[in-house]
């Protein structure tokens, strides 16, 4: 909790700063963990993921191993939100198991695309979320939870195992019903949890309710929300939180209803 505090102290005066213009502080080049919501890191420093972490690190200088930094890693439940890099992934089993009781999982499967303003169709049953696996083992999201920042929360019940395969995508979405979702290959059809058409959150947690992926899209700070287009991650290493790492896709899958995406495939966009 002291570095929580002394990180939050940091993070008020680089606010203050960039209301009066001082410099930024030097806080060393020894790397320290993102913070959790806006700014990221204090002036001069920036966000970058290395070992399956979001860490602050000094502007100009190089990405540091992490191995044996335990200290980086904060005891809190809100520790942050797990890197995007493939290589940075550290798999524990193949059933989607985690590495030890934080706010952050070792297991890793990306959030790669989502439908937020179907044409075809309505929001009601249109919407739905593509998940990406990287690692070369399947992963079982049987009791993760889908959820947003405020009220909408879905916990994945399927009667079996629900594998994101490896290396390959699942489709979670309103409905299975293909004549109902537009044509959409979803797999397991999950309530109560909507998706805005200009801004709102995407969070996946593992059965421990610790975060696997997390980010928030907003039409002003660069996605482009299109009706009856999905939002593809351009590739799974990038940045989800910038808006300019998504593309509007142009083309309907096979089985579309019009819409244009690319459910279970690569994305075609870029």
């Amino acid at each position: 909790m002291l570095f929580r505090f002394s990180f939050t102290l940091l993070l008020a005066s680089a606010s203050l700063c960039l209301a009066t213009g001082c410099p930024p502080p030097d806080l060393g080049s020894a790397p320290f963990i993102c913070n959790n919501g806006l700014p990221r890191c204090p002036l001069g420093y920036e966000c970058r993921t290395s070992g399956g972490k979001e860490i602050c690190v000094k502007e100009g200088m190089p990405l540091p191993k992490l191995d044996g930094l335990k200290d980086l890693a904060s005891s809190d439940a809100d520790a942050g939100l797990p890197g995007d890099g493939p290589g940075d992934l550290n798999m524990t089993d193949a059933e989607g198991g985690s590495g030890g009781d934080k706010g952050v999982a070792t297991i890793k499967v990306i959030i790669s695309e989502f439908m937020a303003d179907p044409s075809a169709v309505s929001d009601d049953t249109g919407e739905w979320i593509e998940l990406y696996n990287p690692s070369t083992q399947n992963i079982n999201i049987n009791g993760w939870t889908l959820k947003d920042t405020l009220t909408d929360s879905h916990k994945l019940k399927n009667s079996g195992p629900l594998f994101v395969p490896a290396k390959g995508y699942l489709v979670l979405g309103r409905t299975t019903n293909t004549s109902q979702n537009g044509g959409t290959p979803v797999a397991y059809a999950y309530e109560n949890f909507l998706l805005s058409n200009s801004s709102d959150e995407i969070m996946l947690l593992n059965e421990k309710m610790q975060v696997v992926d997390s980010f928030a899209y907003n039409t002003n700070t660069g996605y482009q929300i299109t009706a009856g287009s999905s939002l593809s991650l351009k590739s799974p290493g990038l940045d989800k939180t910038v808006g300019t790492n998504w593309c509007v896709e142009t083309s309907p899958w096979q089985g579309s209803q019009g819409d244009r995406g690319t459910p279970l495939k690569n994305p075609n966009c870029q």
